[in-house]
């Protein structure tokens, strides 16, 4: 399944097993598409014998991970990112946020 527009051809969602990300395009959202990614993502994976799944997600992706079955972490994880020198700048990339590290200097 390829979430495609049927007129168009258009992609209108996709989804990653590394990365935490399901997008649907804003005018397709709220119709089911994102769950149908993550249900074939976890399919794959469970078929594969990975069955620790988990989600870092922001409090606004909560509600959909849960909605599709996420449950909250009962170790209580709280992420956290290494910085090797600490000086490492933190950049928004759409509703993401990469961790950037200076410059070398040549």
């Amino acid at each position: 399944m390829i979430p495609l527009t049927p007129i168009s051809g258009e992609l209108v969602g996709f989804g990653r097993a590394v990365s935490d990300n399901v997008v649907v395009i804003p005018p397709l959202q709220g119709r089911g598409i994102g769950r149908l990614i993550l249900q074939r993502i976890i399919r794959l994976l469970t078929s594969k014998g990975i069955y620790d799944i988990a989600a870092l997600c922001s409090d606004q992706e909560m509600s959909f991970f849960k909605a599709c079955g996420f449950v909250d972490d009962v170790l209580g994880s709280i992420t956290m990112m290494y910085s090797k020198s600490g000086n490492d700048m933190v950049v928004s990339a759409g509703r993401k946020l990469l961790m950037v590290p200076p410059l070398r200097k040549p």
